[in-house]
C-alpha cells in the first residue's frame, strides 16, 4: 500500500533526450547524410535521465518564466545545453526533428526548441493527440503534389550572391550557417550572419526566411546615377522523388540617394513589420525585453522623422503617406504581442510563438489584427482599426445587406 501511494504522487518516467539520441544514432549509422524526419510525440515533460526538465515528483512544479528570470530552475540550463548538442548531430546529417505535444501541461518545449528551430521541423501543441485539430495538423505534413510526391524537400542549401554595392548582413529563420565567408558578406551582423550560405534540413511550400542586406560604398563616394544592385538566390535541395533540384532567382533594384521620393514610394509596410518582428524576437532571446522595446521605439521615431510631414510643436500636423499609415499600428501591436510579452503565457507557449513567427510571410499578421477595405474599383487594402472604418458610414467599405439598410 505504501508503494502504491508513492506511485500516485509520481509522474511517468520519460527519457526524452535519450530516446532522441538513440534515434539520431540509428539514423546516422544506417542513413548518414540522407534526408529524414524524426517525429517526437511527447505526452509530458522529460522526467528521467539527461535532458530532464522536471523530476517525476508531482510536488515539484515545472518551471515558469519567473523561475527562469530568477535563475532558480534546477535542470533548465543543463537540459538546453544537451539538446543543443543533439541538434548539431542531427543537422549535420540532414535530419529534421518534429515535435508534437499532446498534454494539457508543458512538455519542455522551451528546452527542446533548438531541435525544430535549427532543423526546420514542425511544432504542434495540443491538449491531446486524439483531437481533430492535432490530427489535421499532423496529416498536413504528408500533403502530396499532383505527381503524388510529398510536398517537401531535404538537405537544402540556400546561397546568396550580390553585386559589390550590397553586402549580406544575415538571415533569420529555421536554418544553420553553412560557414561560407564570401566577398558579399558584410560587417554588420543581423541574425545568423558572417556567411552567405545557409542549410535547411527541410524545405516546404511554407518555408519562409528573413534576409537582411546593407549598402556598402566607400566613404564619401556616391553611387552612380541609375546604378542597380543585383541579388541572386540559389536554392539546392533533394526532392521527395530523390532527384536534386536547383532553383535560381535573380532580382535587380535601383539605388536612390537619401531623401528621394522613390524611397518612400517603394516602402512595403507589411514586409517591414515582419522583418522588424523577426529582429525583435531574435534580440529578445539574447537581451532583456525592455531593451528590445526601447529599440523598437527608437526605430519607429527615426522612421517618422525621415518620412513624415509635420510642423514642429504641432501634433495635429503629423501626416503619414498611405504606404506608411499602418506601420505604427503594427509596431503598437508588436510591442504588446505574445512574441515580446510573456504575461499569461507559459515558457513552452513563448517558444512555440517564436517558432511560428519565423515561418510567416507578409500575407499573415500574427501580432496585429487586420481590417481590409474592399471596393469595386481598386484592389483590397488594409486600413486602420478605427471604429469609423467598421461602420456603414465609411464610404470605402462594402458590407453585407441587412434588412432596413442600404449597401454602402
Amino acid at each position: 500500500m505504501r508503494s502504491l501511494a508513492c506511485r500516485e504522487r509520481q509522474a511517468s518516467l520519460r527519457c526524452t533526450r535519450v530516446a532522441l539520441s538513440v534515434t539520431v544514432g540509428l539514423l546516422e549509422t544506417t542513413y548518414p547524410n540522407t534526408g529524414a524526419r524524426i517525429m517526437l510525440f511527447a505526452g509530458g515533460p522529460a522526467t528521467e535521465g539527461p535532458g530532464m526538465v522536471v523530476s517525476n515528483e508531482l510536488k515539484e512544479p515545472i518551471r515558469s518564466h519567473h523561475d527562469i528570470e530568477r535563475d532558480s530552475v534546477k535542470h533548465y540550463k543543463h537540459a538546453v545545453k544537451l539538446y543543443e548538442g543533439l541538434v548539431k548531430q542531427a543537422s549535420n546529417n540532414g535530419y529534421v526533428v518534429d515535435l508534437f505535444a499532446g498534454c494539457p501541461d508543458q512538455v519542455g518545449l522551451l528546452e527542446m526548441k533548438s531541435l525544430p528551430n535549427f532543423t526546420n521541423g514542425v511544432i504542434v501543441l495540443s491538449n491531446w493527440f486524439v483531437t481533430s485539430n492535432f490530427q489535421q495538423s499532423f496529416l498536413c505534413i504528408f500533403n502530396k503534389d499532383d505527381q503524388d510526391f510529398l510536398e517537401m524537400g531535404f538537405n537544402a542549401t540556400f546561397d546568396v550572391q550580390t553585386t559589390k554595392e550590397l553586402k549580406v548582413s544575415g538571415l533569420i529563420g529555421h536554418v544553420i550557417s553553412a560557414g561560407k565567408k564570401s566577398a558579399c558578406v558584410g560587417e554588420t551582423e543581423i541574425g545568423i550572419g558572417q556567411t552567405s550560405a545557409w542549410r535547411l534540413n527541410a524545405i516546404t511550400l511554407q518555408t519562409s526566411t528573413a534576409m537582411y542586406f546593407e549598402v556598402a560604398t566607400l566613404a564619401r563616394q556616391a553611387l552612380q546615377p541609375g546604378s542597380r544592385g543585383l541579388i541572386q538566390f540559389m536554392t539546392h535541395y533533394q526532392h521527395s522523388s530523390g532527384q536534386q533540384h536547383l532553383h535560381v532567382t535573380t532580382i535587380a533594384r535601383n539605388f536612390a540617394e537619401s531623401g528621394l521620393p522613390s524611397i518612400a514610394a517603394s516602402f512595403h509596410q507589411e514586409a517591414a513589420a515582419i522583418l522588424m518582428a523577426e529582429i525583435s524576437v531574435f534580440k529578445a532571446e539574447i537581451n532583456d525585453s525592455p531593451d528590445v522595446l526601447h529599440w523598437l521605439d527608437c526605430m519607429l521615431i527615426w522612421l517618422c522623422q525621415k518620412f513624415t510631414d509635420y510642423w514642429k510643436e504641432d501634433p495635429s500636423s503629423f501626416r503619414l503617406s498611405d504606404n506608411f499609415s499602418i506601420y505604427p499600428q503594427f509596431m503598437f501591436h508588436l510591442r504588446r504581442s505574445q512574441f515580446l510579452q510573456v504575461f499569461n503565457n507559459s515558457p513552452d507557449e513563448t517558444a512555440f510563438y517564436g517558432h511560428i513567427l519565423d515561418e510567416e510571410d507578409t500575407n499573415d499578421s500574427l501580432f496585429s489584427p487586420l481590417l481590409m477595405s474592399y471596393t469595386f474599383d481598386i484592389l483590397p487594402q488594409p486600413v486602420l482599426l478605427y471604429s469609423t472604418h467598421q461602420t456603414r458610414h465609411h464610404p470605402s467599405f462594402v458590407i453585407p445587406h441587412q434588412e432596413g439598410h442600404e449597401n454602402s
